[in-house]
């Protein structure tokens, strides 16, 4: 197919009707594969929580794997939906932790919320956002460094 037909084949699909990159589809074929999560991160994964000496089949890979982008896709196709709909395009880290609470994983959402706060103040700090920045409150007890000082 030309270049103009690629195009006139896609151009009837909205952004929200087209489907997530790498999620399964409705029969179970694996779609583009493109930014799938690298089967060494998920085996190292693996390998930190089993007992030193157990083997792990290549199935057994596999299906993890499969399982663990496929959660990834469900949580951000719901984090995709609550961004939709507030008129957003971007989605924020917020609407993964809402998604993890509207889909009943609320086991993650104190660790999610713990980890992105580390994050963006380990980011911040380095002069990549000021977020934190921006919204830190400075404690009375702590006065700023006397500038006409030279210690």
């Amino acid at each position: 197919m030309g270049r103009k037909g690629k195009r006139a084949a896609t151009k009837g699909i909205r952004h929200e009707d087209a489907p997530p990159a790498d999620c399964a589809s409705s029969d179970g074929k694996e779609r583009a594969a493109g930014t799938a999560l690298p089967m060494a991160n998920i085996e190292r994964l693996m390998r930190q929580v089993i007992p030193k000496g157990f083997r792990i089949s290549s199935s057994s890979k596999q299906l993890t794997h499969d399982c663990t982008v496929e959660f990834a896709c469900f949580i951000t196709g719901e984090a995709s939906e609550q961004a939709r709909a507030q008129h957003r395009r971007t989605i924020r880290p917020e609407d993964y932790i809402s998604s993890f609470e509207a889909l009943g994983f609320d086991n993650y959402v104190e660790t999610m919320s713990t980890y992105i706060r580390r994050y963006r103040g380990q980011h911040d700090t380095a002069g990549n956002g000021n977020y934190a920045l921006a919204h830190a409150t400075v404690p009375p007890t702590v006065a700023a460094p006397d500038a006409s000082r030279n210690d």
